[in-house]
C-alpha cells in the first residue's frame, strides 16, 4: 500500500515535470542555445569559453520564459486551439506558472548581468521583445508578430558572429530567417479558428498567408541559402550529404505542399524539423573544429 502510493506521487511529479517541459518547449529552447554554442563555434567566434556557456544558457532561458509567457497570456485562445497544453488542460496551474515565468527571467537577467561586456544589450533586447509579442504585438498586428518572431530568433545565431561576420554565416542566417517566417505563417493558419476569437484584430489575413507561389518561392530561397551556410560550416571537402538535409527537408516539404495544399500543422511541423536538423548539422560541424 505505501510502496503503491509512493509510486503513484512518483509518477504525479514526473507528470508535472512533463508539464513544465511542454509548458517551457524545451526543446525548442534548448535548440536556440545549442544553435548559438554550433555557430560560435562553427563560424569561429569564439572556441568553447565559459562566457560562451553562458550566453547560451541566457538564450535558452529567454525563449523558455518567452514561451511560458505566451501560454500565460493565450491561455483562453489554446483552449480552442490547443486544449492539450499545460494550461488550458489544468495539467498546470496558472500560479505555477507565474511562478516559473518569474524565475525564468531572473535567471535571465542573471546570465545576461554575467556576459553584458560582450552581449548584454542583444539579450536584453531580446527579452524585452519576448514580453512585448506576447502582451502588445501579438494581439494587434499579425504581420509585425511574425517578424518579430523572425528577429528574436535570428538574434541568436547572428550575436554569436557580430564581431566576426562571414557570407556563409550571414547566408545560414537568412535561410533560417526564411523558414521561421514561413513557420509562422503555417501556425497562424492553424491557429486561426482561436484568433478569430480572442485576437480578431490580429486573425486578419495578409495577403501572403494564403499565396501559394509566395510560399513555395520562400521554400526553393530558403532551401538553397541553408544549403549554403551549412555547406560553409563543414567545409568544401566535406561530405555534402549532412550539410544537405535541412534543404532536403524543405524540398519533401515542398513537394508535400504540392500534394496537401491545405495542411498548416503538417507544414509546420516539416519546417521545424528542417531547424532542428539545420542546427544537428551545425552540432556537428562544430565538433569537427
Amino acid at each position: 500500500m505505501i510502496g503503491g502510493r509512493s509510486f503513484e506521487g512518483t509518477r504525479r511529479r514526473l507528470r508535472k515535470l512533463a508539464s513544465i517541459a511542454v509548458l517551457m518547449r524545451l526543446g525548442n529552447s534548448l535548440a536556440l542555445g545549442v544553435l548559438f554554442w554550433s555557430f560560435s563555434r562553427s563560424f569561429n567566434a569564439v572556441k568553447g569559453s565559459v562566457e560562451e556557456l553562458f550566453v547560451a544558457g541566457a538564450w535558452v532561458s529567454i525563449a523558455a520564459f518567452s514561451y511560458v509567457l505566451n501560454d500565460i497570456c493565450d491561455v483562453q485562445i489554446d483552449r480552442i486551439n490547443h486544449p492539450r497544453r499545460p494550461l488550458p488542460s489544468e495539467a498546470l496551474g496558472l500560479q505555477t506558472a507565474c511562478g516559473i515565468a518569474m524565475s525564468l527571467a531572473s535567471l535571465a537577467i542573471l546570465l545576461t548581468i554575467r556576459v553584458w561586456s560582450h552581449y548584454g544589450l542583444v539579450l536584453l533586447m531580446a527579452l524585452l521583445g519576448g514580453i512585448s509579442y506576447s502582451l502588445f504585438i501579438r494581439n494587434s498586428n499579425v504581420v509585425l508578430a511574425n517578424l518579430l518572431t523572425v528577429a528574436l530568433v535570428a538574434c541568436v545565431p547572428l550575436s554569436s558572429i557580430l564581431t566576426r561576420p562571414t557570407t556563409d554565416a550571414v547566408v545560414l542566417v537568412f535561410g533560417l530567417s526564411v523558414v521561421i517566417f514561413m513557420r509562422e505563417v503555417q501556425k497562424d493558419i492553424a491557429d486561426l479558428p482561436g484568433d478569430l476569437v480572442g485576437r480578431p484584430a490580429a486573425a486578419r489575413s495578409p495577403w501572403y498567408r494564403r499565396n501559394r507561389f509566395f510560399y513555395s518561392l520562400l521554400l526553393v530561397l530558403a532551401s538553397i541559402s541553408i544549403y549554403v551556410g551549412t555547406r560553409g560550416a563543414w567545409g568544401p571537402r566535406s561530405l555534402s550529404f549532412i550539410a544537405a538535409l535541412p534543404s532536403l527537408a524543405l524540398v519533401f516539404a515542398l513537394v508535400v505542399q504540392a500534394i496537401r495544399k491545405d495542411d498548416p500543422r503538417l507544414q509546420s511541423g516539416l519546417l521545424k524539423l528542417a531547424c532542428y536538423l539545420t542546427v544537428f548539422c551545425l552540432l556537428l560541424a562544430s565538433n569537427k573544429q
